[in-house]
């Protein structure tokens, strides 16, 4: 089931909320030993994820389907907050958050490379082809 991008970004919206949430209500526990910590920073990294899908989603709703983000502003804002999120926590929330987030984002990267790439290499050799 595809979302439209308004909905996506509504979705990724209460998602987001609800992991904060958690967070923030199993904070003296995640901070208690050293496994939960980094347990910790993967969540804050779940955060990046469904910051940065909310991010897109709602320009891409404001600004028309062919906006991209770009890497400076909304990514780094992104990963700020996240990490920022997780920092509350504790510390080492905070730096495993932004190690987790690094990863997360090579592979949403690669999987959007996989799909938009492949829709355009399709478009590009269709339409070589009609020249010849």
């Amino acid at each position: 089931m595809v979302l439209k991008s308004g909905a996506s970004s509504f979705m990724s919206l209460l998602l987001l909320l609800v992991v904060f949430a958690a967070m923030r209500l199993f904070a003296e526990t995640l901070s208690s030993s050293q496994i939960l910590t980094i347990f910790g920073g993967f969540f804050g990294s779940l955060i990046f994820v469904l910051l940065i899908t909310f991010v897109n989603n709602f320009e891409r709703t404001l600004f028309g389907d062919e906006f991209c983000s770009g890497v400076f502003p909304e990514v780094a804002i992104c990963i700020f907050i996240a990490c920022s999120f997780s920092a509350t926590i504790h510390r080492v929330c905070g730096t495993t958050c932004f190690i987790f987030s690094l990863v997360m984002l090579y592979y949403l990267s690669r999987i959007s490379h996989e799909v938009y790439q492949s829709n355009e290499q399709v478009a590009t050799s269709s339409s070589s082809r009609k020249k010849k």
